[in-house]
């Protein structure tokens, strides 16, 4: 990432979208990740990436919070309350 953001976004932002029949999802995350200057996306996705909130979702939390859907099974299974509801966008 460090070395070439650009092409960095092109491998991470399809990754990250996981949606192969919506590529326009990935163009605009794309998009929005270009308009970051490198130097600043590298340390916000460092802080994103290295960040560990375990702890803080097991003591429990706001019930309407939303989160990614990897991250809402986890609340759910983890917060002690926590109710997960999938819904499109």
């Amino acid at each position: 990432m460090s070395h070439n953001y650009a092409e960095w976004i092109r491998t991470y932002a399809p990754v990250a979208v996981n949606d192969p029949n919506k590529p326009e999802l990935v163009e605009e995350f794309s998009h929005c990740l270009l308009q970051l200057r490198p130097d600043i996306g590298l340390v916000v996705f460092s802080l994103i990436i290295m960040s560990d909130y375990r702890r803080e979702v097991s003591s429990g939390g706001d019930p309407d919070l939303n989160r990614a859907a990897p991250g809402g099974h986890f609340c759910a299974a983890h917060s002690g309350g926590l109710s997960l509801q999938d819904y499109e966008k």
